[in-house]
């Protein structure tokens, strides 16, 4: 299994397009390490969003842990 954490912060604009800006990201290969990921980027980074994604059958999908 492959995991990615991402972090998003505000919006940045981009060639006049708007786009989430990316603050941080790891990749994990079990769900416990992803947890743990997740679980120091909220202490990190307590105002922003966080995102994890698995990747099912080459797509990748947004999850919940």
């Amino acid at each position: 299994m492959k995991f990615v954490i991402k972090v998003k912060g505000g919006i940045v604009e981009y060639n006049g397009e708007p786009f989430r800006e990316i603050i941080d990201k790891e990749a994990a290969r079990t769900v416990t390490e992803a947890k743990q990921i997740k679980k120091r980027f909220l202490k990190k980074y307590n105002e922003c969003d966080i995102e994890v994604k698995e990747c099912f059958n080459g797509k990748w999908k947004v999850i919940a842990l």
